[in-house]
């Protein structure tokens, strides 16, 4: 009976403690909040529950989510052939080349970094065709330009696709094909223009299937030779991410 007595007499003392520890709590809580949530006002766009849903995603776990195909068709060529192009000058050590199916790749220590770090340039000629790792929708395409050179500086004059994937979850992925021919996305069926026809009619996407041709190999942008650079990512609402997403670890499933 006394303990039973003493336990009712202890139950105000921590109730007071737990009011006391409350707003500590709730102010740690608001202090890690990402920027997104701190700036968010009267955005009807925006849900709350949905900032929270995919800010919970930025676990450390880099691997994607979905099943990726080889982004190439490989010529019939061999693979030395992709050996002759690790071997231009500046030449790639043997230490950052991996082979990738039937195609060599390597990793780019200077361009390949923070949120780009899992990136992955396959070393292959201009001309090889580029397909759709995996289907859903375009939601990017720059292919006018015919400007390259090996300088930060030429890095917007890349041609690219950008694909949007949606996950199980509710969360998405994106695939990205780098260094593109100049109107090489457009011969292949694939326009701004029908982009921007579609978000006209309030449309998201412009459809693409797995294996779809998107585009070719060829020098735009930053690059000092020949290849595809390849990145598979998703959003990272991290405030100190300053790029917004970060890079995911490939495995290619043929």
């Amino acid at each position: 009976m006394n303990q039973q007595s003493d336990k009712l007499q202890a139950s105000p003392k921590s109730h007071s403690k737990t009011l006391i520890l409350l707003p500590t709590y709730i102010f740690s809580v608001l202090k890690n909040l990402p920027q997104e949530l701190i700036n968010l006002k009267d955005d009807t766009q925006t849900s709350l529950s949905s900032i929270i849903h995919r800010n919970k995603y930025r676990e450390n776990n880099e691997t994607h989510k979905l099943a990726y195909r080889l982004p190439l068709v490989p010529d019939g060529d061999t693979l030395s052939k992709w050996e002759e192009l690790a071997a231009q000058k500046p030449i790639t050590p043997k230490n950052q080349l991996k082979q990738i199916g039937p195609f060599l790749t390597c990793k780019s220590p200077e361009s390949h970094k923070k949120a780009f770090i899992y990136a992955i340039d396959f070393l292959v000629p201009d001309g090889t065709i580029v397909t759709a790792a995996r289907s859903w929708t375009i939601i990017k395409i720059k292919d006018d330009s015919s400007e390259w050179w090996p300088d930060q500086s030429y890095a917007d004059c890349a041609n690219l696709v950008t694909i949007e994937h949606d996950c199980a979850d509710w969360t998405k992925e994106f695939s990205q094909y780098i260094h593109l021919s100049q109107w090489s996305v457009t011969k292949s069926g694939f326009s701004q223009r029908a982009l921007l026809d579609a978000i006209s009619k309030w449309e998201k996407w412009l459809p693409v299937k797995v294996w779809d041709i998107i585009g070719k190999v060829g020098k735009t942008g930053w690059t000092d030779r020949d290849h595809l650079h390849f990145i598979i990512f998703r959003w990272d609402l991290d405030p100190k991410n300053k790029y917004g997403f970060r890079s995911l670890q490939a495995r290619f499933t043929g």
